[in-house]
């Protein structure tokens, strides 16, 4: 086997339980501490040697240790929302491990306004094309799968609502009238059967960002790939400097989610959610499974748009394709020929 080098400061380090471990109180024992060290020592060797081949991929692989990266892996397909076919699991998989996409013919050009030549790898269809509104459609999947979480939960949601920042007064002139219209994607009202102000009077705004930059001529350095959640807390940032001034001077609270495209949640906007999702907090273990339930719901409703957009656009480029190379497959064809009377 492989020979493990690891200091004792390194060990301490990797003996930490994650949050989302100490939640779940069966993953408990040394059996299952030792497993950890082992995973966690065996990933260490990899990220020394993916570093030294590819800061790419190595800042790819920094994301999938992001919280929720790796829960559509565990779930049990119980429900067709937590079930994949053989064909989306194959992308996800190859997906997950920085592989090509083995139903991509290699050198097609996507059909979007850039028109490049798409990555083996289509990550070019996770962030970068805006053709086909896949970006939005893997977006509204993810936010409706988490309004009717919350409304499970007893709050009131709202998608998407309209005049939401117009009440401010005292610094009116602070803000545009483009500002004041605003769409945040979730408000939430408060809670149905109680007064309870924690859940009250939140907007939320969710996004995805990927790891590293597909396209530009801007130099990736060593830093920027060691350097976790680099782009993650630049959007979240972003988010911050749009929503966050508006929202306070409306008195609202502002929670930016924010995900990359590995499927993992970046720290900060981690906390948001497990804030959001304490309204399950009575019942069997104090809702621990509950939480963990939606989580995966979350996760697997991202999962679920990601290999259905990719599987989608791979066979309409292909098909369109084909199609242009043989003319009996040309919708006009097609068309000429079904409109023919043939003698009885």
């Amino acid at each position: 086997g492989n020979q493990v080098n690891l200091s004792f400061t390194q060990i301490q380090e990797m003996m930490g339980r994650s949050k989302e471990e100490s939640e779940i109180p069966t993953k408990i024992g040394r059996q299952h501490d030792l497993y950890t060290l082992m995973n966690k020592a065996a990933l260490h060797n990899l990220k020394e040697f993916i570093l030294s081949k590819s800061l790419k991929h190595h800042a790819w692989i920094l994301s999938l240790e992001l919280n929720m990266s790796a829960t559509f892996l565990n779930v049990i397909p119980k429900c067709p929302s937590m079930t994949f076919d053989n064909s989306q699991f194959r992308i996800l998989v190859n997906l997950r491990l920085f592989l090509d996409q083995p139903d991509l013919l290699p050198g097609i050009r996507c059909d979007c306004a850039r028109n490049p030549t798409i990555d083996n790898r289509c990550h070019h269809m996770l962030t970068s094309c805006s053709k086909m509104a896949f970006g939005l459609r893997v977006h509204n999947s993810v936010l409706n799968t988490l309004k009717e979480c919350l409304q499970s939960g007893g709050l009131m949601v709202t998608r998407e609502p309209m005049h939401m920042f117009q009440g401010v007064f005292d610094a009116d002139s602070q803000f545009t009238e483009k500002e004041k219209n605003m769409r945040p994607d979730l408000y939430i009202h408060g809670k149905r059967d109680s007064a309870y102000e924690v859940y009250k009077n939140i907007v939320i705004d969710a996004s995805w960002i990927h790891p590293f930059p597909i396209y530009g001529n801007a130099p990736y350095t060593e830093e920027k790939s060691l350097t976790r959640e680099l782009h993650g807390k630049r959007r979240l940032q972003e988010k911050r400097d749009k929503y966050e001034a508006i929202a306070t001077a409306n008195n609202l609270k502002f929670y930016p989610i924010i995900f990359e495209n590995t499927g993992g949640i970046i720290s900060e906007s981690y906390e948001y959610l497990q804030e959001l999702l304490k309204v399950f907090s009575g019942g069997y273990k104090e809702g621990a499974l509950l939480r963990q339930y939606w989580k995966n719901r979350i996760s697997c409703a991202y999962f679920h748009s990601v290999a259905t957009e990719i599987q989608t656009k791979i066979k309409y480029l292909t098909g369109a394709r084909y199609v242009d190379q043989r003319y009996e497959n040309r919708a006009s064809f097609i068309q000429e020929s079904s409109s023919i009377s043939y003698p009885n």
